[in-house]
C-alpha cells in the first residue's frame, strides 16, 4: 500500500509539473486612448521587478500606481504578475481612456504550454476596467501578436481563462489594462492580472490524479476481497 501511495504522489507531481521558466526585464508602459506607449519603468526595483507611481503630477490627467513582477523572482508556474493601484483622475474634464501595459521579455522554458490568465478588479467606482493578456514570439516589449484572454469589469469581480499559444524558444508576455473613468469622469479602480504557464488545465490535472487514486482504491478492495 505504501508503494502505491508513493506512486500516486509521483504521478500527481508529473501531471502538475511544468518546465523551469526564465525571463528577462519587466517594463511598464502607459498610453492614452490606444495611442503610443511611453515606457515609464524597467526593472527599477530589481531584476524582474518594476514599479511606477505618477505622484501628484499624474500622467495625462490620471493618478496611477503600477507594479509588475516576473519569473524570477516569481516561482513556476507564475510567469508575470501585475497590479494597477488607485487609478483615478487627477482633475476634472473629459479624459480619454488610460492604457497600462506591463511586459516581460525573453521568456524561455515554456514552449508548448497552456497559459492561465487570472483577472481581478476591486474598489471599482464609476468606471470600467478592461484586462487582457498577450504573447509575442517576436520577443519585443509590449508585443501583442497573440491574444491569450480578456475580460471587462464594471464592478468587483474575478475571472480565470485558459488558452494555448506556443511561445517557442523565446517570447514576451504582456498584460494590458484599459481604464475608462465613465461618463462623470469620477472613476477609480484597482486591477490585478497574473499569468501562469501550465502543462494542462489544473482541473483536468486534479481529475486525472483523482482517477489514479480511485483505481488504486479499487485494486486494494479487490485484493482484500480475494484474500477473504
Amino acid at each position: 500500500m505504501k508503494a502505491k501511495l508513493v506512486a500516486l504522489a509521483g504521478i500527481a507531481s508529473a501531471v502538475l509539473w511544468a518546465p523551469t521558466a526564465n525571463a528577462g526585464p519587466v517594463s511598464i508602459g502607459l498610453g492614452i486612448g490606444g495611442g503610443g506607449i511611453t515606457t515609464v519603468a524597467t526593472d527599477n526595483v530589481g531584476p524582474g521587478q518594476a514599479n511606477f507611481n505618477s505622484g501628484v503630477a499624474g500622467f495625462n490627467g490620471y493618478l496611477v500606481q503600477v507594479q509588475g513582477t516576473g519569473n524570477p523572482p516569481l516561482f513556476n508556474p507564475l510567469i508575470l504578475d501585475s497590479a494597477t493601484i488607485d487609478i483615478k483622475l487627477a482633475g476634472t474634464g473629459a479624459v480619454a481612456p488610460l492604457d497600462v501595459y506591463i511586459t516581460e521579455t525573453s521568456v524561455t522554458g515554456v514552449a508548448g504550454l497552456n497559459w492561465l490568465s487570472n483577472f481581478a478588479a476591486t474598489q471599482v467606482t464609476s468606471a470600467t476596467l478592461f484586462e487582457e493578456t498577450y504573447l509575442s514570439t517576436a520577443n519585443v516589449a509590449f508585443g501583442r501578436t497573440a491574444n491569450l484572454s480578456s475580460t471587462t469589469f464594471t464592478g468587483n469581480d474575478s475571472l480565470s481563462a485558459l488558452a494555448f499559444a506556443n511561445c517557442g524558444a523565446i517570447c514576451s508576455v504582456t498584460h494590458h489594462y484599459i481604464f475608462n473613468a465613465g461618463a462623470d469622469n469620477a472613476g477609480a479602480v484597482n486591477g490585478n492580472i497574473d499569468l501562469q504557464a501550465v502543462p494542462i488545465p489544473p482541473a483536468l490535472a486534479l481529475f486525472g490524479a483523482g482517477l489514479v487514486g480511485l483505481s488504486l482504491i479499487r485494486r486494494r478492495r479487490e485484493k482484500l476481497l480475494n484474500v477473504a
